[in-house]
């Protein structure tokens, strides 16, 4: 699922200026926004403080460093495309809700595929 999140913000990323030039500012802005809430959507600082594996700590420090390129990819992105505002870096409500139940689980538990 990580991959997959990142492979999306990367190509959103790629894409945004290309993008910006084609859609209309309420589609791209909406784009932007989707691509900004999806590298938010950090499961990985929660893994690295609950999950008990190391090989799930070491993932989660490597998504860190990762979505962190990523995030100021595309601001730049955005700013290059005059896209206004910039995205909020937030989750989405279902993000969100997501994040506090996966908060409940620690050790083993958290170590499992969901």
């Amino acid at each position: 699922m990580k991959i997959f999140i990142v492979a999306v913000a990367a190509m959103a990323v790629a894409g945004s200026t290309t993008l910006a030039q084609r859609k209309s500012p309420t589609e791209t802005t909406a784009f932007v926004a989707k691509a900004a809430s999806a590298n938010a959507f950090e499961m990985s600082d929660l893994a690295k403080e609950q999950a008990k594996s190391s090989e799930v700590k070491s993932f989660a420090k490597r998504m860190i460093v990762d979505h962190t390129k990523v995030g100021q990819a595309l601001k730049a992105a955005v700013q290059a495309a005059n896209v206004s505002p910039l995205p909020a870096n937030v989750p989405d409500s279902k993000q969100k809700s997501i994040l506090s139940n996966l908060r409940r689980i620690h050790g083993t538990a958290f170590d499992r595929p969901m």
